[in-house]
């Protein structure tokens, strides 16, 4: 178990993708982002080739950091179908998890209170495998609120509260659990949210062993924010485990025993006290750009300030971008290594904002190939035609990138047509 790297909240899944959501008692205290690593196991009795995580509630703009795989790599990020969140998918040809494997996941959000429902799903051949609760693992979202310390009126403490999902199909099952935390007077980095990191070895039990948790029950753990800190990461970790409930031969009592571990959920909580409530006030987000590679992007943020002069800080995926200190963000003779999210974090005298988060999106080489399958077929005519009558790159339909608009005026009309024809004419990409 191990906290995550940036000011933030962290989440996780698998028979519980763990999360949080944020109530500010005080001004004075920003929460920034939210990141979680969190083990996986493939409990389906099945060969899965696909690990898809729905997160309900954020959007694509608030996702800073998706944690790349070691077997499947960085997912595909996409809209959810009902454009209420977001869509994360594992997926890389050749690749398999067999039963009883664990995968490595992770992802950084801008807001945890955005986040309403995670949903995890174990695939193969892009259909979720029929194993019950095993394909899709309950989820445990921890709730966290900061308030006031009743043995200190002076201070705050951060409540952080969990409780088992509902099974419809067996509503007296609960789960077994086991927390660890630890704090620190810093901001952790997503890297040290594994289970062999010092930071998480060394953290401290908070159940000396898994203790059941039955419907309707709940579990607090609360920590004492310490505002002469910068900063501070309380770091909480749940692993999760199977309840097998079984009937007593003679008598109605049910039988709880522990069962397969189906989740170790990794989740932090990072503030930073502020000198004053007076923090920047953003006006302005960068928003998604497409490129051809060797072209250059500009990415711009705005915000006001009533407490002294702003300043800029530039990250991609979640670590700095040396020397860019500036209102905007250029990039030139972009490629595919500059694909990603990028956001800026402002601060002035009082204290510090983040920006939303906003996706670089490199062409293929072959102009048509929409679906980039290495052809230029009916499925691109299929996408292409869909994207035509949405028009605008910015309608919430258009697929994310706006991969059929082909001269990168942020449309897709006639001029991408004519575009698209020649490709389709020539069929496969290596004409």
């Amino acid at each position: 178990m191990r906290p995550s790297s940036h000011r933030s909240f962290l989440f996780a899944c698998a028979a519980g993708l763990a999360a949080s959501a944020f109530s500010l008692a005080n001004a004075a205290i920003t929460t920034i982002g939210g990141l979680s690593n969190f083990d996986c196991p493939n409990n389906t009795g099945e060969i899965c080739d696909e690990f898809e995580i729905e997160l309900e509630g954020p959007q694509v703009e608030d996702v800073y950091y998706t944690w790349g795989n070691y077997n499947y790599g960085k997912p595909a990020i996409s809209r959810n179908a009902t454009l209420t969140g977001t869509l994360l998918t594992y997926k890389l040809a050749g690749h398999q998890t067999n039963p009883g494997a664990i995968e490595h996941f992770g992802v950084t959000l801008r807001a945890i209170n955005l986040l309403t429902a995670t949903t995890c799903r174990w695939k193969h051949n892009g259909a979720v495998v029929s194993s019950g609760q095993f394909a899709s693992p309950p989820i445990i979202i921890p709730q966290t609120q900061e308030v006031e310390n009743p043995e200190n009126p002076e201070q705050e403490i951060e409540v952080e509260t969990i409780e088992p999902p509902e099974n419809p199909e067996n509503p007296e099952q609960g789960v077994w659990i086991r927390r660890y935390y630890v704090s620190v007077p810093r901001e952790v980095n997503l890297g040290e949210l594994m289970p062999d990191d010092p930071l998480i070895v060394n953290s401290t039990p908070i159940e000396p062993e898994t203790e059941l948790m039955e419907p309707g029950q709940t579990r607090t753990h609360t920590e004492v924010l310490h505002p002469e800190d910068d900063l501070q990461s309380m770091v909480l970790v749940v692993e999760t485990y199977q309840d097998i409930v079984t009937t007593i031969p003679g008598r109605k009592k049910k039988q709880h025993t522990q069962g397969v571990l189906l989740s170790r959920a990794i989740n932090a909580v990072d503030v930073a006290h502020n000198a004053c409530a007076d923090v920047p006030v953003v006006t302005a987000n960068p928003e998604n750009s497409s490129a051809p590679a060797g072209g250059t992007v500009t990415f711009t943020a705005a915000a006001t300030s009533t407490s002294g002069t702003l300043h800029y800080k530039w990250r991609k995926e979640g670590s700095d971008i040396p020397l860019e200190d500036k209102a905007f963000l250029r990039l030139e003779h972009v490629s595919a290594a500059d694909e990603g999210a990028y956001f800026c974090i402002i601060t002035n005298d009082c204290g510090t904002s983040t920006t939303t988060a906003a996706r670089l999106f490199i062409a293929g080489t072959c102009p048509g190939d929409i679906n980039d399958d290495h052809g230029v077929d009916d499925a691109d005519f299929v996408r292409f035609a869909m994207a035509y009558n949405e028009l605008d790159c910015s309608n919430l339909p258009m697929p994310l990138g706006c991969p059929a608009d082909l001269n990168f005026d942020g449309n897709v009309d006639d001029a991408d047509f004519s575009i698209f024809a020649v490709a389709y004419d020539n069929l496969t990409c290596d004409d």
